[in-house]
């Protein structure tokens, strides 16, 4: 592709100026010397200039232009050229209009020449070969950041533009063209190193925004033809053909990242920006005109270049628009995002204008410059003088400096000691009799207080008040307090007509006693009266703590402008100053003056306290003010011709400095004079000051200041605490609230339940009734007929069949005529899992969330029963026979029972939880059927093993039943990640069974709700996290650990159905390193890692070394367990696994079909090719016929045994001292030869 075309600015015109003459005349005036004698030098200046205006467009041209612009700037130093002395009349041309500008000012010389530099480096740079030409690269990116630093420093340095190329608006035009086509360089750099494109992205939008905002500048210029029309076609080119750019490779970047919606995003942008860019180009290709304008820079051929990249950008990225559509419509089938709602396009900028200093090397600069031209006449070392003479200045400053505000800070603190002038005041006001209204200042609250009182009256009234705060929590305590009671009544009056019909009916009655139902309920109940009784305590110490500080607030609660606040501070005021020598004037003064002579002399001394004052004010001021004009003159002061006509002497500065700082010493003086004076006038002020305060009158006054002071300051310390406590006992009664407001929502949860248990009581006991006295009846009709036949063989009158069904169906199914009553279903049943041990719900020690009342029995359900407390249910409840619950209760192990008892606590808290969110009945009682369903049933291993695992790394140590009960729940939190994975897999597998009962997906009326129904099981894995673990160190950890495993998981689910797909049977795609991965990711990291890094953290666990020799002991574990898992998919006993092995027909990438792979024949491939993952039962026992030729079992054991050796060898190379070899090895017990 040819190189992109680039614009050069335009150099300006000069006509020809004399130098020779004018310098020679300012020489001989100014400097009185013989300007022949510097006929050279004013030769040399004028040819630079001469060869200046001749300059071309290259290093060369650059090097002269630049040799000109250093002998302007270091004759600049010496020859004031303008037009009020040295009167040069500089003509120059415009750039773009050709108006000639004429000035005598030397800056707009320099300015002109520095402008054609940077117009010199724009042409080198767009000159220069950029196509596989490393070094054109180089140079163009430099001269084009060189052109755009010297074009700043135009605008930044001279400020007043006489022509429209030096323009502020202008250059700052210039400035944006070059740094934008320096971009353009640098991205073509980086497009040829073939980087990122994400990269590449960045720096073409920036170049994109770098063309968009020239044009934005060069509008004005454009539309007044100051600049060439083909300028700003060229860049409203380039702005478009950038966006497309970055827009296309932004959307590469997409594809890498697998964002296929916003890859088709981008790429549809970027081809309408490159058809607009396109449609442009050609456009201005075909009408393309050289014209006439000073400016023209652009040929024909760069516009048919410009023209054919456009094409060709628009060739490729109109492909790989139809190929990013074609992809995501047959593969990915991503939404595509509209373009406002893509993320804005990332910029990077990679230029910079740079310094005119950085433009040479300095050894390069001073050769380019050459000697100082006058070096003769004016030596550039004067300035070096210069500035060593304002260091001298500076110092001479400082020193004075240091001095004033060392007597600035003694007058200070001599007065701030002596409590000056401010404490005079009493004094004068005893004098003349009004130290009442003195001290009434006193009286006034500190504005700390008055904010204080601010603060206490928005909290009192812009809220809840104290008194609210008190009055609703004593309603909560009470409210929550009877509740309870009266739910223990009603099970109490409920045991109470329970026993009395049990005594009426003696061995009749065969209703369960009440007490062992109530057993948890009674004991939740006590602990929530403990709670209450303990809360209490901690109201009674927010009630001691608030008297402390009532008074207080009650002032405060006014606000600053409150009369209590105002009385308090009198009255603390009043009874400070009460007295002076026991007693108090008639007229309420608060001194008793009686010596007016005493009194005259206090305001004597007070006066001349206040001369001395206001002397040594003035004296102060005086010094300043002094030190202020030092510092102005010595910013003033430039002895730079006075250097440079000293110069010839050699060794003339200290002799030249000291000469002239002495123009400073009269400063110096005064200083020093008023820092004595000062001192003279301290030690009178002192006198004065202890002549009055050695006074009678005086030290009594100052007593009664003291004290009343130090009364008022207390009283405000008081105050300001009582902000703190006050904001204390507040919150410490809104907690209160929000803790009594949570117990009663358990209270009313007990109570509920303890309603509808005794409700479910009496409705029981009414029917138990109806069947005692049916039993009595009959007994009774049996009795008589006995005793008649006993009497004289007188049969009695047969009993019509019609009452005794009538009779019989008084017992509402009772039991068959001569038996007694038959035990009645409990009111309560106990939810007990099928082929698992009856679990009890229990509150593991320490009281639940949601108080567990679950009284147990042991007959079978009614057929409409009701429910324990807080869980109903609309499936039927499954219970293991008698026989089965025996002997599981004796073979059960005590930590399988612990695993088992936490299950209903986790239950009914989740379950509670959804009440709390007013989910309606139907829906919790759907979750329940979900979770009893998926969660409970399986092997446990995997739930079993963290507190196991935990066991045996706390090396024999005992733990805590609040332990057990931790890792026993984390264990269910794998049990339910479990089930969430499992009803997710069931419904992708199309599977059938799985623990020997319908997949929950095919249960009838769930279908796809399975699908939410598994994000639900997942999400409780979270909250019970958050309730149990969140005060814990390792909480994050326990979070980033499941949401880590997850992803394992999904990962590994992923590539198992993209590798073996059902309705796709490729087994090409099948390999036993595939295999190796989903093993891993689907199995190992969820089902073996997890548990034992889960007991890990509960263990302290810190170091990753630890986590790191686990886990590669562990992955291999699971590995092999999985392999087992494909065996006996295979060659199980469904009825022993639990479910229908269907790997063969779901085309499952398993450990079997891989190794059938490779060690079939060709004949055998061809099987297994066309019979694998086929769904007919013909087809299935073709490739176990295969897996039967190839001895597909006998290689399963071969590796068994291997893989048996091999994790054994493993296990006894563990050495870090925070594992133990008995975690792994209690794995191995666990799966070796297992048979489900």
């Amino acid at each position: 592709m040819s190189q992109s075309p680039m614009i050069s600015v335009p150099l300006k015109r000069t006509d020809e100026v004399d130098w020779v003459t004018p310098l020679k005349r300012y020489i001989a005036v100014s400097y009185q010397d013989d300007p022949d004698k510097y006929a050279e030098e004013t030769g040399t200046i004028h040819r630079l200039r001469q060869d200046m205006r001749g300059a071309g467009n290259d290093t060369t041209g650059r090097d002269v232009l630049y040799r000109y612009f250093g002998q302007l700037e270091i004759l600049d130093l010496r020859f004031p050229v303008d037009e009020a002395h040295i009167k040069i009349g500089f003509m120059w041309y415009d750039a773009f209009t050709q108006r000639p500008t004429s000035q005598f000012s030397l800056a707009f010389e320099k300015a002109s020449t520095i402008f054609n530099i940077a117009s010199v480096l724009s042409a080198i740079a767009t000159t220069q070969t950029r196509t596989n030409e490393p070094e054109g690269v180089k140079k163009a990116y430099h001269f084009y950041q060189a052109a755009a630093g010297i074009y700043t420093y135009i605008n930044e340095n001279f400020l007043h533009a006489p022509s429209i190329d030096l323009s502020r608006d202008t250059v700052k035009m210039l400035v944006s063209l070059m740094l934008a086509q320096a971009q353009e360089v640098f991205w073509e750099k980086t497009l040829s190193e073939k980087k990122k494109p994400l990269l590449i992205s960045k720096l073409a939008a920036q170049v994109a925004w770098g063309y968009q905002t020239t044009l934005e500048a060069m509008a004005d210029g454009v539309s007044k033809q100051v600049f060439e029309k083909n300028w700003q076609t060229l860049c409203q080119i380039k702005a478009k053909l950038f966006t497309a750019i970055a827009q296309y490779y932004r959307s590469l970047a997409a594809e890498s990242d697998s964002k296929w919606g916003e890859m088709v995003s981008r790429i549809q942008v970027a081809e309408t920006a490159i058809k607009d860019a396109e449609k442009q180009a050609k456009g201005f290709a075909s009408g393309f005109t050289q014209s006439a304008h000073p400016t023209v820079t652009l040929t024909q051929e760069a516009v048919n270049t410009l023209h054919e990249i456009t094409k060709t950008h628009l060739a490729v990225i109109t492909e790989k628009k139809a190929q990013a559509l074609r992809d995501n419509d047959m593969i990915y089938h991503e939404a595509v995002p509209s373009e406002g709602s893509l993320a804005a396009m990332e910029k990077l900028n990679a230029t910079k204008p740079l310094p005119i200093s950085e433009l040479y090397s300095p050894s390069e600069m001073q050769k380019v410059i050459g000697p100082d031209t006058f070096q003769r006449l004016i030596p550039l070392s004067v300035h070096e003088s210069s500035s060593l003479y304002s260091e001298e200045k500076a110092k001479l400053v400082r020193a004075e400096a240091e001095k004033c505000e060392t007597a600035n800070q003694e007058l200070t603190s001599a007065l701030e000691f002596m409590n000056l002038p401010a404490g005079l005041d009493k004094f004068k006001s005893e004098a003349n009799g009004s130290q009442h209204a003195t001290l009434d200042t006193l009286a006034v609250p500190p504005s700390s207080v008055k904010e204080c009182a601010d603060f206490i009256q928005a909290q009192e009234t812009g809220g809840e008040s104290i008194a609210d705060l008190i009055s609703s929590l004593d309603q909560l305590k009470s409210g929550t307090r009877e509740s309870l009671e009266n739910a223990n009544l009603s099970l109490d009056e409920e045991r109470s007509q329970c026993e009395t019909l049990r005594a009426k009916y003696a061995d009749l009655w065969t209703q369960r006693p009440s007490g062992p139902l109530t057993q948890v309920f009674r004991a939740d109940s006590r602990a929530l009266l403990e709670s209450i009784d303990k809360a209490a305590a901690s109201d009674d110490n927010l009630y001691r703590s608030f008297d402390q500080v009532a008074n207080n607030v009650m002032v405060l609660r006014g606000g600053r402008d409150g009369q209590a606040l105002e009385q308090l501070f009198a009255r603390a005021v009043v009874d400070a100053s009460k007295t002076r020598k026991g007693s108090l004037k008639s007229n309420n003064s608060l001194l008793d003056v009686e010596d007016s002579g005493e009194s005259e002399a206090i305001l004597k001394t007070v006066a001349k306290v206040e001369e001395v004052i206001a002397k040594l004010k003035k004296l102060k001021q005086e010094r300043m003010d002094t030190l202020e004009d030092m510092k102005v003159k010595t910013q003033q002061d430039d002895i730079s011709n006075l250097l440079i006509l000293n110069k010839k002497s050699s060794g003339i500065e200290p002799q030249l400095f000291a000469q002239e700082l002495e123009k400073y010493r009269p400063h110096q003086t005064r200083v020093t004079a008023t820092i004595h004076h000062q001192q003279a006038l301290m030690q009178e002020l002192t006198a004065h000051y202890k002549e009055l305060m050695n006074g009678q009158e005086a030290r009594s006054l100052q007593e009664v200041w003291d004290n009343t002071e130090r009364k008022r300051q207390a009283l405000a310390d008081q105050l300001l605490k009582t902000r703190g406590s006050y904001m204390t006992v507040k919150d410490g009664y809104q907690k209160g609230i929000r803790y009594y407001h949570d117990l009663n929502v358990q209270v009313q949860d007990l109570v509920k339940a303890a309603d509808q248990f005794c409700k479910s009581r009496k409705e029981e006991r009414n029917m138990l009734e109806r069947q005692v006295m049916t039993t009595q009846s009959e007994r009774e009709s049996k009795a008589l007929k006995d005793q008649l036949t006993k009497l004289g063989g007188v049969s009695s009158p047969p009993i019509n069949a019609h009452h005794l069904d009538a009779l019989a169906n008084l017992s509402l199914g009772g039991p068959p005529r001569g038996s007694g009553p038959a035990p009645l279903a409990p009111s309560v049943p106990q939810w007990t899992p099928a082929a698992s041990a009856p679990v009890a719900y229990s509150t593991m020690g320490a009281p639940p969330t949601a108080p567990s009342f679950a009284p147990q029995h042991t007959s079978a359900p009614m057929s409409s029963p009701a429910h324990s407390y807080g869980v109903q249910s609309s499936a039927p409840i499954q219970h293991a026979p008698p026989q089965q619950n025996q002997q599981m209760s004796t073979t059960m192990t005590d930590a399988v029972k612990e695993f088992n008892d936490v299950f209903p606590v986790l239950a009914e808290e989740l379950l509670a939880h959804l009440r709390s969110l007013r989910i309606p009945e139907n829906a919790i009682q759907w979750f329940e059927r979900s979770m009893r369903h998926n969660v409970l049933g399986g092997k446990m291993n995997r739930g079993l093993t963290v507190a196991e695992t935990l066991r045996i790394l706390k090396r024999g140590e005992p733990l805590t039943e609040e332990e057990i009960f931790k890792a026993n729940l984390l264990g269910w939190c794998i049990e339910w990640l479990q089930a969430f994975f499992l009803v997710s897999d069931d419904i992708m597998d199309n599977s059938k069974t799985r623990r020997g009962q319908p997949c929950w997906y095919r249960v009838e009326g769930v279908g796809n709700v399975a699908i939410n129904d598994a994000f639900i099981l997942e999400s409780a894995i979270y909250f019970f996290l958050k309730k149990h673990f969140k005060k814990d160190a390792y909480y994050v950890d326990l979070i980033e650990l499941f949401h880590e495993t997850t992803y394992q998981t999904e990962l590994g689910q992923l590539l198992d159905l993209i590798t073996a797909p059902e309705d796709d049977v490729d087994l090409s795609k099948f390999s036993i390193e595939k295999h190796s991965f989903i093993v891993i990711y689907k199995t190992a990291y969820y089902s073996f890692y997890l548990p034992v890094a889960l007991a890990m953290h509960m263990a302290g666990v810190k170091d990753e070394a630890a986590f790191k020799q686990a886990e590669a002991i562990l992955l291999p574990l699971g590995e092999y367990f999985q392999v087992q898992d494909d065996y006996l998919d295979c060659y199980g006993n469904p009825e022993t696994i639990g479910k229908i092995g269907t790997d063969i027909e779901d085309n499952k990438c398993s450990w079997l079909i891989n190794q059938a792979l490779a060690k079939a024949t060709p004949e055998q491939r061809q099987l297994l090719d066309e019979n694998y993952g086929r769904r007919e039962e013909a087809n299935v026992l073709v490739v176990k016929e295969v897996f039967k030729q190839i001895d597909v079992e006998g290689l399963f054991k071969a590796y068994e045994e291997e893989s048996y050796n091999r994790l054994n060898a493993l296990i006894a190379k563990v050495d870090h001292p925070l594992l133990s070899q008995d975690v792994f090895t209690s794995f191995m017990k666990r799966i070796y030869k297992r048979t489900k």
